[in-house]
């Protein structure tokens, strides 16, 4: 049975759906998915030495013990959300395309007859939530609409209030 290792970043509810799709696709494919938790105080070197995989998936490869995979692992690896992954042999990145979504956001809410926009960010800092933004704006400037924005927070520091008070 051919081994893949799924190395997964704990704790965020996107992550869990990423690790949901990619344990379906294993069964489908007959795929011995082993699931490596980042903080695994093993070495990479070990785990790979033990379960001889054929490829590695990777969530988000911002962290630092993310480096090896991302730069010096000779296996192929596959980077969810893979920004900060060099392309190049072995090196496969899955990434959204947030301007997209962002269009797709606006298009459905003016066919439903809305003429009145806001756009809230959800993650300060983000890179998909501006590249959201930029594509929700756009789609409605080009049908003659435009668009109000809440400042972006972090997810603790909503208060409803202050957003309904906004809007």
């Amino acid at each position: 049975m051919v081994t893949v290792l799924y190395f997964r970043h704990l704790g965020q509810y996107v992550n869990r759906m990423f690790l949901q799709g990619a344990q379906r696709f294993a069964r489908m494919k007959g795929w011995n998915l082993r699931v490596i938790a980042n903080d695994d105080c093993r070495s990479l070197d070990e785990i790979i030495d033990f379960w001889h995989p054929v490829g590695c998936i990777l969530e988000d490869s911002s962290e630092d013990g993310d480096a090896y995979l991302r730069d010096s692992c000779a296996l192929p690896v596959v980077a969810i959300d893979g920004r900060n992954v060099p392309g190049g042999k072995n090196r496969f990145r899955i990434m959204h395309d947030s301007v997209a979504t962002g269009k797709f956001a606006a298009k459905e809410l003016l066919a439903l007859g809305f003429d009145r926009f806001a756009f809230v960010g959800f993650h300060r800092g983000g890179f998909w939530s501006a590249a959201r933004e930029s594509g929700f704006r756009e789609a409605l400037k080009l049908n003659g609409k435009c668009c109000l924005s809440f400042p972006e927070r972090g997810r603790s520091e909503w208060k409803n209030e202050e957003l309904v008070q906004w809007l």
